[in-house]
């Protein structure tokens, strides 16, 4: 994690309620934080069981306005920031795990999500609504 990463993931714990988790790919500087915020994340590990929720928020989380299934996930994990990170761990052995997570590959495009503040890699959203029906 770079200096500018490590103060944005700190301010973090500013911009969410205690008790809301961070959303981001496992193999990213995302991970980080949970860490440097004091806020829990979803995917704590890059090597993790997943549950059926947090496998839906791999593949489908850009899809959170629209599918009532993705935002109960987003509800159910109190979901309230997602990091999207372009640094990636070990790019040239963890190529197809990176791609286990499309539904948190374009964030900067996703419907429902407000930039709260960026660094040269990592860019930092607040999760707007969504509805469950």
């Amino acid at each position: 994690v770079t200096p500018d990463e490590a103060a944005l993931y700190r301010r973090i714990a500013s911009w969410s309620p205690p008790g809301s988790d961070i959303l981001a790919n496992p193999w990213t500087g995302g991970v980080y934080a949970g860490v440097l915020s004091g806020r829990s994340v979803v995917f704590p590990h890059m090597v993790t069981t997943n549950d059926a929720q947090r496998v839906l928020l791999m593949r489908s989380f850009d899809r959170f306005t629209t599918d009532p299934a993705v935002c109960r996930a987003v509800k159910n994990l109190h979901v309230r920031i997602v990091v999207d990170d372009s640094h990636k761990f070990d790019v040239a052995h963890s190529s197809a795990r990176i791609a286990q997570y499309p539904g948190l590959g374009h964030l900067a495009t996703t419907p429902g999500l407000t930039l709260l503040g960026r660094s040269k890699t990592a860019s930092v959203y607040r999760v707007g609504d969504c509805s469950t029906q």
